[in-house]
C-alpha cells in the first residue's frame, strides 16, 4: 500500500512540474497583437493574389499579342489556276495536271516555338529559340494545337492542302516561274546545307516570294494535310488527296504517311548529278503522322468570310510590295553602312601627317594617296601618286611616277599645277622653294609665280623674311624676298634664322656658331660642333668631335644651360626635354637633371601632361611626367 501510494505522488508531482514549465514557455497573444498578425497575413495574402493577377494578365497580354501578329500574318493567296508537279522533276512530281483553287489566307510564317509554347504549354524543339520554327512536332499534334487554337483564338486555322502550298510557294497568281520559293538562287531564299550550319534559324530572316511568304523553301519541311499518294493527271478543283482509306496511299508496317513539303535545312540544291536537292517548290515527301524530327515543321491556312477577303487582298498587295522594298532596302543600308565603316576604320589607322586639320591617307593599294579629317571623312579623295602635309593652307603633291611637283588647296583645287622637278612646303612668309629641269633652286609665291629665279645651287625654307641660299656646296649665304644676297655666300653650312640668329658653320674645321641680321657673330666658333635655331631663347648644340657629338642646350649668351653630354637632345616642351643616352630615350628637366630614365625604344614630347613612347617591343604607351604609365 505504501509502495502505491509513493508511485500516485511521484506521478502528481511530475505532471505539476511539466505544467509549469508548458505555462511558462507558451506567451499568451493579446488582442493587440492579434490584430496586427491577421492584418499583416492579410496584406501578405492580398500582395501575392495582386502579384498572381499580375502574372496571369501579362501571360495574357502576351497571348493576345502573338494571336493578333498571327492574324495580321495571314496573307491573301487569291484563288486560280495552275500545272501543279515538274515534267522534269523526280517520278513522283509527275503526271503534271492542271488544278484550280479558291482563295484562301496563308501565314507568312512557319509557325514558331513561342507560338506552340503559348498554346500548348511546352517547346518539344530540339533546336530551341523563340522566333525559330517549332520542330519535333508529329501530323497528329499538329492538330491538336491546331484544334486549341482555334478554340482559343474562335478561327478557324488548319494544315494546307498540298495543293494550296504548292500554289502559294510557287507566288500563286504572280508567280515568276522560280525553282525555289522567290527566286532561282537557292541561298537568297533558304536555309539549306550550304549555309544553315546544320540548324534552323529564326523566320522571315531570307527574302519573301511573290506573295510575301517566308521560308517555303528550306529551314523546315512542312506538314500539309494530304495523305500521301500518287498525283492523278485530271484536272482536279480545289483537291484535298485521297480519303485514309485511299489504296493508292503509301503504307508502311507502322503507320500511313501524310505529305510533307519545301524541304530543310539540311538539304542540297539541285545539280547534274541530282534532279532535287528537296527545296524546290514542286519537291514532294511524306513523313510518320505519329512523331516528328528536328527537321519538319509547319504553317496555317485559314479559312475567311469573301467578303472579309476582298478587303484584305488590297492591304495584301500593298503591304508585300512595301514589306520587300523595306527588307531589301534595309539590308543594302546594312551593306553599305559596314561597307563605309570598314573603309573609315582602314583610313584611320593607316593615315598620317595630320597638318592644319587633315591627313594624307592612301588608297587600299597604297597607289594614291588623298586627305580625310579627324573622324576618318574623306575631304580629298585618293587621285595623287604622291601627297604631303598642308601648311599654309597649301599641300604638296606629285600626280605620276615621275614626281612632277605641284600644290592643292583644301578643296582638292590645283592652285599650283605639277610642273616643278622638286618641290617644298610653303613657309609662313608665303613662299616655298622648288627645283627646275636644270636642278637650280629658287621660290615660288602661292599664286605660283616665280619670285626669285632657279639660280642657286640649292637653297633653304623662309624664315624671318631670310633664306638660306648656296653657290655650291661649301658657299652658303642668305637672300631676302626680292632675292637680293642679304649676307654672303661665305659660309660652310648655315640654319634659318629664328629669333633674330642664325646657326653657322666655318668654311673648314666643321666649328659651328651664331651670327645676326647684320652678319656680326653674337656667339663665336668655339667648340661646337653642330647647332640648331633658337626657341624661346634656348638652343642644342653639340661638342665633342664630328663623329663622336655629345649635344646639350645654351642660351644666347653661349652659356651652356644643359651640359652636352647626351646622344641627341629635344629643346623643352612642358618643362621636360626629350634626351637619348646610347640607343635609350629618358627625360631632363630644364637644369639637365634626368627624371624619366632612359629605358625607350623612341619618346616624345609631352603635351598637357602625357607624352607618348614606346618599349622594346615597339608598343606604344602614355606616360605622365613622374614617368608613370598611364596608358
Amino acid at each position: 500500500m505504501k509502495t502505491i501510494t509513493r508511485i500516485l505522488l511521484a506521478t502528481f508531482f511530475l505532471l505539476l512540474t511539466l505544467s509549469t514549465n508548458v505555462s511558462a514557455q507558451t506567451k499568451i497573444e493579446t488582442p493587440a497583437e492579434r490584430k496586427a498578425r491577421l492584418e499583416r497575413e492579410a496584406a501578405e495574402k492580398k500582395k501575392k493574389e495582386q502579384q498572381e493577377l499580375a502574372s496571369r494578365k501579362k501571360v495574357e497580354e502576351e497571348r493576345a499579342q502573338l494571336f493578333h501578329e498571327l492574324a495580321e500574318n495571314m496573307v491573301l493567296v487569291e484563288g486560280g489556276t495552275f500545272m501543279m508537279g515538274d515534267i522534269q522533276g523526280l517520278g513522283n512530281a509527275k503526271p503534271v495536271h492542271q488544278v484550280t483553287l479558291s482563295s484562301y489566307y496563308i501565314c507568312k510564317y512557319e509557325v514558331t516555338q513561342e507560338l506552340w509554347q503559348t498554346v500548348m504549354g511546352s517547346n518539344p524543339s530540339q533546336i530551341k529559340g523563340a522566333k525559330r520554327p517549332v520542330e519535333q512536332v508529329s501530323w497528329k499534334e499538329c492538330h491538336q494545337f491546331i484544334m486549341r487554337l482555334n478554340q482559343l483564338t474562335g478561327k478557324q486555322y488548319r494544315l494546307p492542302t498540298e495543293a494550296e502550298w504548292e500554289f502559294a510557294a510557287r507566288g500563286g497568281n504572280r508567280s515568276k516561274g522560280y525553282q525555289y520559293a522567290g527566286s532561282d538562287s537557292i541561298g537568297d531564299v533558304a536555309w539549306y546545307g550550304g549555309n544553315s550550319n546544320k540548324q534552323t534559324h529564326d523566320v522571315g530572316m531570307k527574302l519573301a516570294n511573290e506573295l510575301g511568304l517566308y521560308d517555303m523553301s528550306g529551314n523546315v519541311s512542312e506538314f500539309c494535310e494530304d495523305w500521301y499518294a500518287p498525283y492523278d493527271s485530271v484536272p482536279q478543283t480545289d483537291p484535298k488527296g485521297p480519303p485514309a482509306n485511299d489504296k493508292r496511299i503509301r503504307n508502311t508496317e507502322c503507320c500511313s504517311h501524310p505529305v510533307s513539303r519545301g524541304g530543310c535545312w539540311y538539304n542540297r540544291p539541285a545539280s547534274s548529278e541530282w534532279l532535287s536537292g528537296g527545296c524546290e517548290v514542286w519537291f514532294r515527301d511524306a513523313w510518320h503522322d505519329h512523331f516528328g524530327n528536328e527537321s519538319l515543321g509547319f504553317r496555317l491556312v485559314e479559312k475567311r468570310q469573301r467578303e472579309e477577303a476582298d478587303h484584305k487582298e488590297l492591304e495584301t498587295l500593298e503591304q508585300i510590295t512595301h514589306e520587300q522594298a523595306e527588307k531589301e532596302q534595309a539590308a543594302q543600308e546594312e551593306a553599305e553602312r559596314k561597307s563605309q565603316e570598314e573603309d573609315r576604320k582602314f583610313r584611320l589607322n593607316n593615315c598620317y601627317n595630320f597638318s592644319e586639320g587633315l591627313a594624307v591617307y592612301p588608297n587600299k593599294k597604297y597607289e594614291q594617296h588623298g586627305y580625310i579629317n579627324e573622324t576618318g571623312d574623306i575631304v580629298i579623295p585618293c587621285t595623287w601618286y604622291e601627297a604631303n602635309p598642308f601648311h599654309e593652307g597649301l599641300a604638296l603633291v606629285t600626280n605620276t611616277f615621275e614626281k612632277d611637283y605641284g600644290y592643292i588647296d583644301k578643296t582638292g583645287k590645283v592652285v599650283i599645277p605639277c610642273t616643278w622637278k622638286k618641290a617644298y612646303a610653303f613657309s609662313q612668309e608665303g613662299l616655298a622653294r622648288v627645283m627646275d629641269d636644270n636642278d637650280r633652286y629658287g621660290f615660288i609665291n602661292q599664286a605660283g609665280e616665280v619670285v626669285i629665279p632657279c639660280t642657286w645651287w640649292s637653297a633653304g625654307t623662309f624664315s624671318e623674311d631670310l633664306a638660306p641660299v648656296a653657290e655650291n656646296y661649301h658657299k652658303w649665304g642668305f637672300v631676302d624676298k626680292t632675292g637680293k644676297v642679304v649676307l654672303p655666300c661665305i659660309w660652310g653650312n648655315v640654319g634659318n634664322f629664328s629669333e633674330g640668329l642664325a646657326p653657322v658653320m666655318s668654311g673648314s674645321g666643321g666649328k659651328w656658331g651664331f651670327i645676326d641680321k647684320t652678319g656680326n657673330f653674337v656667339i663665336p666658333f668655339g667648340k661646337m660642333y653642330d647647332a640648331r635655331g633658337f626657341k624661346d631663347g634656348l638652343a642644342p648644340v653639340a661638342k665633342g668631335g664630328y663623329y663622336d657629338k655629345k649635344w646639350g642646350i645654351i642660351d644666347k649668351t653661349g652659356k651652356e644651360v644643359i651640359k652636352c653630354k647626351w646622344s641627341w637632345i629635344e629643346l623643352p616642351s612642358e618643362g621636360l626635354c626629350v634626351v637619348k643616352s646610347g640607343r635609350k630615350y629618358g627625360y631632363v628637366n630644364e637644369k639637365g637633371k634626368l627624371v624619366i630614365p632612359c629605358q625607350w625604344k623612341n619618346a616624345y614630347s609631352f603635351h598637357n601632361g602625357v607624352a607618348e613612347v614606346e618599349d622594346e617591343n615597339g608598343n606604344k604607351h602614355k606616360i605622365d611626367k613622374t614617368g608613370r604609365i598611364i596608358e
